[in-house]
């Protein structure tokens, strides 16, 4: 009898520990295998390549917010795709007509559907290959040489562990003055024939990719080969790459304006919309503008 009940206890000890061991796994954070050191380029051995996996999962997450419905069941995605369209019919008085937005032709629609991941026109192979290179120009007061490296495909995908994992079909390195970052080609599949992009931007103190102090998640929308729209908490910009033309150098262009979000219910802009006009000539840096458009959405 009492060796019995010995057992007995040893047996309920051992079915408590197994439980406890069991509620520890599911609730320590996910640790990833893959090896992310190639996402980093051989002039920056001082990034620490885990930034990556830690931007991209930050960006998927604010993607995946971006969809939830508010209480008069709009997603902020929605309301951001009406305040982009409404922006570019509003901005180009603003603009230089050589810098005008207009070849973006943008749908509501369509910008919904490519912040969901139902992005078929998206060839991940070509994404970001039309910004490739070095750009120079000024970001409000600040002189900024930009390069946007070589795009680096991966066959098959390499997968982003989590509770919500995803897939990394491409990604681009870019230095952009004050920072840092990544462009990613994702999906939610691996065998996936439609896409979405993300992005993820490190700043940095005294141009040190040691000194990082703010990080901020982009989404990104693939409108052409040589146009993007990215999305952030607080801005929206409209990336270009014009080709030279004429007397015209060729010119990488970020319009854009910040926003607030009232709650979850509407959009009103914050401040000033700008345009950066940057070229491949360091020597040649176009001035930066400052604009007021009055905007809501929606």
């Amino acid at each position: 009898m009492l060796i019995s009940e010995h057992v007995e206890g040893m047996l309920e000890t051992h079915i408590r520990l197994r439980i406890l061991l069991l509620m520890l796994v599911c609730f320590l954070p996910a640790r990833s295998n893959a090896d992310w050191s190639w996402v980093v380029p051989s002039e920056y051995p001082a990034i620490d390549s885990s930034l990556f996996e830690k931007g991209v999962k930050e960006a998927e997450k604010f993607r995946r917010n971006l969809l939830l419905k508010n209480a008069a069941g709009l997603t902020q995605a929605e309301i951001l795709s009406e305040a982009v369209v409404r922006f570019q019919k509003l901005v180009g008085d603003h603009l230089a007509k050589e810098n005008n937005v207009k070849g973006f032709r943008l749908k509501r629609k369509r910008l919904f559907q490519a912040i969901e991941g139902e992005n078929r026109g998206l060839e991940p192979e070509q994404a970001f290959l039309a910004f490739e290179g070095k750009w120079y120009g000024i970001w409000d007061k600040m002189e900024v040489d930009h390069q946007w490296y070589p795009q680096i495909n991966q066959h098959p995908p390499v997968k982003v562990d989590g509770f919500n994992p995803f897939w990394v079909h491409a990604v681009q390195f870019a230095w952009i003055g004050d920072g840092f970052g990544w462009n990613v080609v994702a999906s939610e599949k691996e065998d996936a024939d439609e896409y979405y992009i993300l992005g993820t931007v490190f700043h940095v103190r005294d141009k040190d990719p040691e000194q990082v102090y703010l990080h901020r998640p982009h989404v990104g929308i693939s409108v052409s080969e040589d146009r993007l729209i990215w999305l952030t908490a607080g801005e929206v910009f409209l990336e270009e790459r014009i080709p030279a033309q004429d007397d015209l150098p060729e010119r990488y262009t970020i319009t854009g304006f910040n926003y607030q979000m009232n709650g979850r219910a509407q959009l009103s802009v914050r401040g000033n919309s700008f345009q950066a006009v940057y070229s491949r000539n360091p020597d040649s840096r176009i001035p930066w503008r400052q604009f007021w458009i009055n905007l809501t959405a929606p």
